[in-house]
């Protein structure tokens, strides 16, 4: 081999070789800042605080799908709010009933699921108990609990058995005068779900969503395999129960401290029996882990209203769902979970 041949490859070699080296390390640079980067946006939204915090390589495209994301929700919350007079749902109420209603697909994708979840949770879940709000509402301004009067007049203007959804349509029928409908129990986990599956089609994997308590895991948060979620306890808010460690999953909490009524010297639960239009008392908080987080919403509530041992026993044979229920009897804790529930544990806390 002359020197000319030998040089010639020499230098192709040597360029090769800096040719990897500089690809190598830009790959590199690549993964560490998909693995290490993450923007976390706090914003008020549906009566509460959304936290958004994910991981990806291209910041500014992430930021960009973030502000797309509270834009989303905020027209689910001028949908679905209460708050809003001119709300689909404040219209809806306001309606005259009987009658039948064109709704929009947002609107009608709840109505499907609340269908669902009356039926899975044999009736606790049902959205039709806004009268009851209304009832106790007013109730303690004037600073007296209903009478057993007001709540059988009340009761007459709840039931999904009272609701039917006309499918082509896509319309609602009230049957009965007075209805009215709260997404409450599930319209959080509805956003976050569309943030779920808006984050995925655009290619961003590793985020964790939290409303209020509703949160949804998915992929990894920077080197570590799991996210951690921190479940207070009920009794002292202060101080973390439980933790739990999963992915790509939801995790839900509902409690009966944390809205309620004040009249006279007691407090009443903002969640009611839809059968006896009473407030919760003996079940104290429930935690439930599901795939999405809008059946782990609808589930935390009615599983409130289940108790701790109806609760289990319609859970303990399904594997997409794993629920922690704490009830009180005269001062003493019962805690129950499904037989999955302590796969997510993590069992090194202090």
């Amino acid at each position: 081999m002359d020197s000319r041949v030998f040089f010639e490859r020499f230098v192709l070699g040597l360029f090769l070789i800096l040719m990897l080296f500089v690809s190598v390390f830009f790959l590199g640079k690549h993964f560490l800042r998909s693995s290490n980067d993450f923007t976390r946006e706090i914003r008020p939204v549906m009566g509460s605080y959304m936290t958004i915090t994910a991981y990806f390589s291209d910041q500014k495209y992430l930021k960009k799908s973030i502000d797309e994301a509270f834009d989303e929700i905020k027209q689910v919350e001028n949908i679905m709010s209460p708050f809003i007079e001119t709300s689909e749902l404040s219209i809806l109420n306001k309606a005259a009933k009987p009658g039948r209603y064109k709704v929009s697909d947002h609107v009608w994708n709840v109505l499907l699921i609340s269908d669902r979840l009356n039926k899975e949770t044999e009736g606790a879940f049902d959205v039709t108990i806004q009268p009851l709000y209304n009832l106790w509402k007013m109730a303690e301004a004037r600073n007296k609990i209903p009478t057993d009067e007001e709540l059988r007049n009340t009761l007459k203007s709840i039931g999904w058995d009272k609701i039917v959804l006309h499918h082509r349509s896509k319309e609602i029928e009230f049957t009965v005068p007075d209805m009215q409908l709260t997404f409450g129990g599930i319209a959080s986990g509805y956003a976050i779900d569309i943030i779920v599956n808006s984050f995925r089609e655009s290619g961003i994997k590793n985020f964790l969503i939290d409303e209020g308590g509703d949160i949804f895991c998915s992929g990894q948060p920077g080197t570590r395999a799991l996210w951690r979620i921190g479940v207070k306890d009920p009794l002292n808010k202060s101080r973390v129960f439980k933790v739990l460690e999963f992915k790509d999953m939801a995790v839900v909490t509902s409690g009966n401290y944390e809205r309620y009524y004040k009249i006279g010297d007691s407090s009443y639960s903002q969640i009611f029996s839809p059968k006896t239009g009473l407030p919760v008392k003996q079940t104290v908080a429930t935690t439930v882990i599901a795939n999405d987080t809008i059946t782990a919403d609808g589930w935390s509530t009615s599983l409130m209203v289940l108790g701790v041992d109806r609760g289990i026993e319609i859970l303990k044979n399904r594997k997409d769902m794993h629920a922690l229920i704490i009830s009180s009897d005269n001062g003493k804790l019962t805690i129950k979970s499904t037989p999955g529930f302590s796969n997510y544990e993590k069992k090194d806390v202090q």
